[in-house]
């Protein structure tokens, strides 16, 4: 099913809303149409949800093709397409960077909810991450945000992948696009890991 369901289908709402869409467009899925046709008209009653119909021979692909998609595409980020790039492994003190997360803590799902309850966790919430372990193999991104509290509306500069966390030495190696010091310490982890080899 993708990205439509729990916090894909949250995502979905609201960037529908923030962008002030006008028409929605639902390919071959008649839950999500139906799903969105009710909320929409509530919250957002100027919004046309259409419905379409799936080209013959689409797939749904499954979790595991996907998953390794994303795997091919972040090789690419750090490789490229033919492995012509050359990244840089470096190490740094996990204490010189600040690495924050995004989101209130575990939430629960919309359905699990009393009827008319909403979720009081603010999902745009930043935690500032304490355990380097949990950043193993989890891409960053590198923010040009000047203080935490811009992290999310600041550009970032790139991104770089977790290779290795040494706790008694407090560093961390990760693989960068280019040598160099990061141009900035401030960094967005998510919750995507993937293994490079």
């Amino acid at each position: 099913m993708g990205w439509i369901v729990e916090l894909g289908y949250e995502l979905l709402k609201h960037t529908v809303q923030a962008i002030k869409c006008d028409v929605v467009l639902v390919v071959g899925d008649e839950r999500l149409y139906s799903q969105l046709s009710m909320e929409l008209k509530r919250s957002s009653p100027g919004t046309q949800v259409l419905k379409l119909a799936r080209s013959g021979g689409v797939v749904v692909r499954s979790r595991e093709l996907r998953a390794q998609a994303r795997k091919v595409r972040v090789e690419e980020y750090f490789y490229g397409f033919n492995k012509e790039l050359s990244p840089a492994s470096q190490t740094a003190r996990f204490d010189e960077l600040q690495v924050y997360r995004v989101g209130g803590g575990p939430r629960a799902p919309t359905s699990a909810l009393p009827i008319g309850a909403t979720s009081v966790a603010d999902p745009l919430k930043l935690s500032r991450v304490t355990n380097p372990q949990e950043l193993l193999y989890t891409l960053l991104a590198v923010s040009h945000a000047p203080q935490p509290e811009l992290l999310l509306s600041v550009n970032v500069a790139g991104f770089i992948y977790v290779q290795d966390v040494d706790l008694a030495k407090g560093t961390i190696t990760y693989l960068a696009p280019c040598a160099g010091p990061l141009p900035s310490p401030l960094l967005l982890a998510g919750s995507f890991k993937t293994y490079l080899d």
